[in-house]
């Protein structure tokens, strides 16, 4: 089994910048990383912010790997970037995405939701 510390990561693909947005990329301070880890929308940099301050967390980074899977409904190949990984003391891990709301991102995101979803259980 090979092992991967997804926590020591750099972002593999960047934040979107939206003209008009009123919103835009940004850095945590982390003091549980010990570096800036970036965050884009409110709904990250709190759920970042909050998974900073728990004690059990150990490591923490943004947007550090990219899900590929071929889409049974069409045959196309989709991807996704979940927004953030936490490491547990106890050595398990967290991968998450931080919606503001249970329909942001449309279709599109509640596909990805269900493969994020089923890798997570795969790997445990």
């Amino acid at each position: 089994m090979v092992s991967v510390r997804f926590e020591g990561l750099s972002p593999v693909s960047a934040l979107p910048v939206v003209p008009g947005s009123r919103w835009g990329p940004g850095w945590w301070w982390s003091a549980t990383a010990g570096r800036h880890v970036v965050h884009g929308p409110a709904a990250m940099r709190t759920q970042l912010m909050v998974l900073d301050r728990d004690p059990d967390v150990t490591g923490l980074s943004a947007r550090p790997v990219r899900l590929l899977w071929q889409d049974m409904s069409d045959g196309q190949v989709r991807s996704w970037v979940p927004q953030l990984f936490a490491r547990y003391a106890d050595g398990t891990g967290l991968l998450a995405d931080c919606p503001s709301s249970p329909t942001t991102g449309g279709e599109r995101a509640q596909r990805a939701r269900m493969v994020l979803e089923a890798a997570c259980a795969r790997v445990g």
